[in-house]
């Protein structure tokens, strides 16, 4: 892999909340390069803001495959991912098999953290995570963001992070053109 200068999206956020604008043109970014990834079989398994990379052009980089599977593998059964920003089927297949809508709930994950400075399922410990992660609840969304986020992206958000991989986006590229479609 190429040496990337830059800061994962995690160090970006340090600094402060990004703009509407920036935050829809990287989860358009991310969802075209999962789009990609996704067109050859692969699904990443382990989206988060530590693997994304923005370089000095404004670029976001997508690393760590370490834990990416191809689709035509058998994947169920196999709990691999960080647990704060997993899908429910990576932890139990009764929510489903993987599919690329793990990784749509990836950059729903993605979208949280960059809104709210905090991952889709916080918990004290790691058995806590996980029971939140295959609960039945829907994701909980705090009443303020850390920047100034419209209902529109949260409404883009919230069908990344539905528990059911059908009632989520079918794909990275529909994640894309809703975030393109939100007025920003």
């Amino acid at each position: 892999m190429e040496y990337v200068e830059g800061e994962t999206l995690e160090m970006k956020l340090v600094t402060g909340p990004l703009a509407e604008a920036e935050i829809v043109a990287i989860g358009e970014q991310i969802a075209a390069a999962l789009e990609a990834a996704h067109e050859q079989q692969v699904v990443h398994c382990d989206l988060k803001p530590g693997n994304l990379l923005l370089d000095e052009q404004g670029r976001i980089r997508v690393t760590d495959f370490g834990l990416a599977i191809r689709l035509t593998e058998a994947a169920d059964g196999v709990l691999a991912g960080t647990p704060a920003f997993m899908a429910p089927e990576q932890v139990d297949s009764v929510w489903g098999s993987i599919s690329p809508q793990t990784d749509v709930w990836g950059l729903g994950g993605v979208l949280y953290f960059l809104s709210f400075g905090q991952p889709p399922h916080p918990g004290s410990d790691l058995a806590d995570v996980l029971a939140r992660v295959v609960a039945g609840v829907p994701v909980s969304f705090p009443e303020t963001s850390v920047g100034t986020v419209s209902p529109s992206i949260l409404d883009v958000t919230r069908r990344c992070l539905a528990k059911r991989p059908a009632d989520r986006f079918a794909s990275a590229q529909q994640v894309a053109a809703a975030l393109g479609g939100t007025g920003t």
